[in-house]
């Protein structure tokens, strides 16, 4: 595309979407024809600090554009109470339970060993009223399911972790989590985040790439203004400190944060809002062209 646009005078315009692996020069030298446009689009403004450090792109030619939730989907006021009692039932989930939700596909990056781990320290602690509910496409990984699943017998979690494989009904398992995680290894921009707090469900994010962007979370912000809390990455004792810290609360402080998340992401981080910006940047390099 980029031989081809240069070949025939168009422009030539990307989208940065996450920090593409650099495992030698070569691969450094394919990757940076993402960058070689006269604008690169960065999903975070994590991304564009990693665009300016790997190739040193000036900063005027990065639009910082975060990816946006469907304001008409991920809407808490759809809710059906039917429909989570539904879902409790069909995955055998106790009405004392709470439900520790991590969403994404099944990788190792993801982050599910680490859940099994905290959960299990949770278990050590004394703590038997929640379920991991594990949401995601295997992509053929069952090996990788079934070695979960074993570490969670082996640490006395049998009949605790659900995996779901893919689902449609995103929107209403949110709702029905009390605590959605995001402790990816790295991400340009994390939706499942993004949607977490859109349904008014706390998240817990890791530290890594965008943590900072994509919640609002201590100390970079006060406990009345946070959306979440953030761990280390990879950190089992981290994650299990906050889990417990965060399934201790009263109801009403996990619904008042899940309220301050859902109001963060729908007043900046929506479809409309992305497609707007998006398309700003699309007319911008129009007129340049044209001069």
């Amino acid at each position: 595309a980029y031989l081809a646009a240069r070949r025939t005078g168009v422009a030539f315009m990307t989208t940065y979407h996450s920090g593409y692996s650099e495992q030698n020069r070569l691969k450094n030298l394919y990757n940076s024809v993402m960058v070689r446009g006269r604008r690169v689009i960065a999903v975070s403004d994590y991304m564009a600090r990693l665009i300016r450090q790997r190739y040193g792109t000036p900063e005027e030619r990065i639009a910082v554009i975060h990816r946006g939730v469907d304001p008409a989907v991920f809407d808490p006021a759809r809710v059906d109470p039917a429909g989570l009692e539904a879902l409790r039932q069909g995955w055998n989930i106790r009405p004392r339970d709470k439900v520790i939700l991590l969403a994404g596909r099944l990788a190792a990056r993801k982050g599910q060993a680490v859940l099994i781990e905290a959960a299990a320290q949770l278990n050590r602690q004394g703590m038997d009223d929640f379920v991991c509910l594990l949401v995601g496409d295997l992509q053929g990984r069952e090996k990788y399911r079934d070695a979960i699943l074993t570490a969670a017998a082996r640490q006395g979690l049998a009949g605790r972790v659900r995996f779901t494989g893919h689902r449609a009904d995103m929107a209403a398992i949110y709702a029905l989590a009390d605590v959605s995680l995001c402790v990816s290894e790295n991400e340009g921009f994390p939706r499942v985040a993004l949607e977490a707090q859109a349904m008014a469900t706390p998240v817990i994010v890791s530290d890594t790439g965008p943590g900072r962007e994509v919640a609002l979370t201590p100390p970079d912000a006060p406990p009345d203004r946070a959306t979440g809390l953030r761990v280390a990455y990879n950190d089992a004792g981290a994650l299990a400190a906050a889990l417990a810290d965060m399934l201790a609360w009263p109801e009403e402080r996990r619904r008042a944060m899940g309220r301050r998340g859902s109001a963060f992401v729908l007043g900046r981080y929506t479809v409309p809002v992305m497609c707007a910006r998006t398309l700003k940047v699309y007319r911008q390099v129009i007129e340049e062209t044209r001069r």
